[in-house]
């Protein structure tokens, strides 16, 4: 889970939003608050949160791969912190304090010969380094990004050696040097090896007897970064730095006050779901295209994206110039039209953006699938991709991914679990010109009592779908996803 800058007023969102929302969305509304409140270092709340993710109406079960993996990864050694045992569920007996403990400290075993194993195939090219050159490295306006991330990773190398041989000294003046040099250069500072050099940091520090400088650690990674690469479960791999968040150590950045905490359980016992079966109108969607306009035009985000906007300028010159993706409405007959070319009515949701819109360009800075296309363009996914369809169809049968694996929705969906058989039968409705192997499909197989047909974001990158209940829950959900990084 990314954690958002306001923490406060994400949690207050999430308290408003518990009181209405269908089972499927409070499931994930109870891990997202859970995980919000161990990192206030709220513990016991976490644990009440976490509790009903196990057992009784809003219970995660292991269809559910994603979110089941989280939970799984996060609430055993939250029990272990607490000294309760491990709640027993439907899949498995409770277990107690004395197996939890023999089960973290396989697990500690098992992430420290991880962290501190080396990865890399040739030997490093040094293992020693002159002040000089360190210091040279350091203070350089322009260094060569090459040399630099050669230098990091054979720092990080010499680093999981020294921890290896329990050398514990000299891995922390080369942590030293590694946290200065890095800053050197942005794209290393939020890669993969820093993550892993940060928790590695935090534990020697903490091994040492260095508490305030592992603290600072943590501190400076909260306020410095955007907090993509995070990832709790590495901290609460290990007691030592798990101790340190449930302790509080995030608590005043979080800023979730018991007052808080007792407000979103309170909505939580009295949550009611009455099923919402609206369907978007012309002018939803009118409302709903003119943020995304102005959301992707804002010269904030623009900035996000500066390698993109002269390919932008050369594709789409009216687009850029009016600072308008949509396109004139299709017609009452245009779609008439494509319907007795398809055989078959279009869902209402999709029909009615149409009437909108006759396709769309320019749907984010990053995540590319070219644009929506319009009536005259769209087509089975068959008649314009067979290829793709032959790559990707696994032969199954309908029935050989369950309906309990397959209707999970929502953000914590598993990309992997579909049916590929339902390829044949989709249809395309972004274009497959640059698209970096991802394109949105609707799926006429799985239909809703409102007429929505399933819609799929399925490409090579994922690998897999993440589909919706229908085209405005997904362009929802994309729409999240381009703008709430920001």
């Amino acid at each position: 889970m990314q954690i958002l800058p306001d923490c406060a007023q994400v949690f207050a969102e999430l308290t408003t939003e518990v009181q209405a929302a269908m089972p499927s969305r409070v499931s994930e509304i109870l891990y997202e608050a859970g995980y919000l409140m161990l990192l206030a270092g709220e513990g016991h709340s976490a644990y009440r949160a976490f509790s009903h993710l196990l057992n009784g109406e809003f219970a995660v079960n292991k269809s559910n791969r994603t979110l089941f993996a989280y939970l799984e990864g996060v609430f055993p050694s939250l029990c272990h912190y607490l000294r309760v045992p491990y709640p027993k569920t439907p899949q498995q007996e409770e277990l107690s304090i004395s197996k939890l403990e023999a089960m973290i400290e396989e697990n500690e075993r098992r992430s420290t010969a991880i962290l501190f194993m080396d990865r890399f195939l040739p030997p490093p090219r040094a293992t020693s380094w002159s002040e000089e050159y360190v210091s040279r490295l350091i203070n350089e306006e322009q260094s060569e990004l090459s040399e630099l991330s050669c230098f990091l990773q054979d720092v990080y190398r010499a680093i999981q050696s020294h921890l290896r041989s329990y050398r514990i000294d000299e891995a922390a003046k080369l942590l030293k040097i590694y946290e200065l040099v890095s800053q050197k250069s942005e794209s290393y500072r939020r890669g993969w090896i820093s993550s892993e050099v940060l928790v590695i940091a935090v534990l020697t520090y903490l091994e040492l007897g260095r508490e305030e400088e592992a603290k600072q650690l943590l501190l400076n990674w909260w306020d410095q970064s955007n907090r993509d690469s995070f990832n709790l479960n590495q901290f609460l791999s290990f007691t030592a730095t798990r101790n340190l968040i449930l302790l509080g150590i995030f608590r005043e950045k979080v800023n979730i006050s018991q007052e808080a905490i007792a407000f979103f359980f309170d909505a939580l016992t009295h949550h009611s779901h009455t099923p919402q079966l609206k369907i978007p109108t012309v002018k939803d969607w009118e409302k709903f295209m003119e943020n995304w306009n102005a959301r992707i035009f804002a010269e904030d985000y623009q900035e996000s994206f500066e390698g993109q906007r002269e390919s932008w300028a050369e594709r789409f010159p009216m687009e850029v110039e009016q600072k308008n993706c949509s396109r004139p409405p299709a017609t009452e007959q245009e779609i008439l039209e494509l319907e007795k070319r398809l055989g078959t009515a279009l869902p209402p949701s999709y029909r009615n953006f149409l009437l909108y819109s006759n396709g769309w360009n320019i749907l984010n800075g990053s995540y590319c699938h070219g644009e929506l296309l319009n009536t005259s363009q769209i087509a089975w996914f068959k008649e314009r991709n067979l290829d793709w369809i032959e790559a990707w169809h696994r032969g199954e049968t309908e029935d050989e991914t369950s309906d309990e694996e397959y209707f999970q929705y929502g953000k914590y969906q598993d990309c992997v679990v579909m049916r590929t058989v339902y390829l044949r039968t989709a249809l395309q409705i972004s274009s497959d010109e640059d698209c970096e192997g991802d394109i949105y499909l609707l799926n006429p197989k799985i239909i809703d009592s409102r007429g929505e047909w399933e819609a799929w974001d399925f490409g090579n990158k994922h690998p897999g779908a993440y589909r919706y209940q229908s085209f405005w829950e997904m362009m929802q959900a994309v729409y999240e996803r381009s703008f709430s990084k920001e």
